[in-house]
């Protein structure tokens, strides 16, 4: 079994192992989209339930993200752990997670990947298919993009949204 010395090294690994695993199932999906047509039906402009204005105790959003300068083990841990609670609740409404950070790791990686100057569309499409409980489509994604303090160029967003919704669909047997 490998040894690893240090926990930025542990850190590193993982994110690459999630992110390989991620990109398997967005390849995966981008295959059934393209088999399917469904890039271009009406599930990808499904009206999704209203987001939250801002989080739970009203606290401006984004006076204390720091773009960019984030460690993994600093976007799991507070003010951004808020973030990313808030993105949490509006994608999987009612969803209490309690000690359980699945979501919340999705969502951290979702948004070290839109930090990026050139993020990868299909990674950032599946950690957010990955993490919803409802239908995603491009106004969600901008909100969870305001809600994690990230910004995306429309193409880039409707890049993500479609993906999202697609691998979406798939996960969720075309609900």
């Amino acid at each position: 079994m490998l040894e690893l010395d240090n926990e930025k090294t542990r850190a590193v690994l993982l994110h690459r192992c999630r992110l390989s695993i991620v990109l398997i199932i967005a390849m995966a999906a981008i295959g059934y989209v393209a088999a399917s047509g469904l890039a271009g039906s009406p599930a990808t402009t499904a009206k999704a339930p209203p987001l939250a204005a801002s989080l739970e105790d009203g606290a401006p959003v984004c006076t204390e993200y720091s773009l960019g300068r984030l460690t993994a083990a600093s976007r799991l841990a507070d003010p951004n752990r808020k973030l990313l609670i808030a993105a949490q609740s509006a994608l999987a409404p009612g969803f209490k997670s309690g000690k359980a950070t699945d979501g919340l790791r999705l969502l951290a990686d979702y948004q070290a990947e839109m930090e990026a100057v050139k993020p990868n569309q299909l990674a950032a499409a599946a950690y957010l298919a990955m993490a919803s409980t409802i239908p995603l489509n491009l106004k969600v994604v901008e909100r969870v993009n305001s809600l994690l303090c990230v910004t995306a160029s429309p193409v880039v967003a409707k890049s993500v949204a479609a993906n999202a919704a697609a691998q979406w669909q798939q996960m969720h047997g075309g609900k």
